[in-house]
């Protein structure tokens, strides 16, 4: 365990439960300066934060307790004393809660783009309208430098976000096992856990019904995504210890 409220960066993949985990941070952190990174109804991404934060100078960095949003791993590398996190969710049930979140969110980069032109939901899946349908958690968590915007992940950044995920970020959860990943935040950082509900999820009854041509072709394009999610599932069965988590859980 590591000492109590160290300084974390929370790199928040879309469509992941991170509002809610970005919630708890906020409680958990209570009193201590937090840095932020959205878009919101100015700035429909958050690139322009990221520049902002990555000017200022590094003791003003370094003094938040929390950094957390839209961001990738080790996106500032003058940051120092910062433990990383994340959250991973089944790659083909986070793109379909993206496309109904954009759908959803008027300030959302893709929203009028998407209304405008009717796009359906397997032809927003299969469009190359956005690198969150290439990969997009492998890019996060590998942290790559990408040479051109549709330049596409490949096999070099998924071992680097598994060696990440693996070595260099101090913890991590799933999105299917929400609870039991908060758990494993506070027992790797020795939080108090405050109670907690979930927040922004995606306002659609049941799974799409999407055809097998549509799946197949989305598992194709998201092979890295779906190797790293299977991966960092069975890193997470071995790190969790029952008997902590239970006896944490009847506190």
């Amino acid at each position: 365990m590591l000492c109590a409220r160290p300084k974390i960066a929370f790199v928040h993949i879309p469509r992941t439960g991170g509002m809610t985990f970005g919630e708890i941070l906020r409680m958990v952190y209570a009193g201590s300066e937090i840095c932020s990174f959205y878009g919101d109804e100015t700035r429909s991404v958050a690139n322009e934060k990221i520049q902002q934060f990555v000017g200022l100078d590094a003791a003003k960095k370094n003094s938040y307790a929390v950094l957390k949003g839209h961001v990738i791993f080790d996106f500032d590398k003058s940051l120092e004393g910062f433990h990383y996190v994340t959250l991973l969710r089944e790659p083909l049930d986070r793109l379909v809660s993206y496309y109904f979140y954009a759908l959803r969110q008027r300030h959302h980069y893709l929203h009028s783009w998407l209304l405008q032109r009717r796009i359906k939901l397997e032809q927003f899946l299969l469009s190359d309208l956005s690198i969150e349908l290439d990969n997009y958690q492998v890019r996060a968590v590998s942290g790559a430098a990408f040479t051109a915007v549709r330049e596409r992940v490949n096999q070099d950044h998924l071992e680097l976000a598994k060696q990440n995920l693996r070595e260099r970020f101090a913890s991590f959860g799933l999105s299917e096992s929400f609870e039991r990943s908060m758990l494993e935040f506070a027992r790797v950082f020795g939080w108090s856990l405050p109670p907690f509900g979930h927040t922004n999820r995606a306002e659609y009854v049941g799974k799409p019904d999407l055809s097998v041509r549509v799946r197949e072709e989305i598992a194709r394009r998201n092979q890295f995504d779906l190797q790293l999610y299977e991966y960092a599932a069975g890193l997470f069965a071995a790190r969790i210890d029952p008997p902590a988590w239970i006896s944490m859980a009847r506190q």
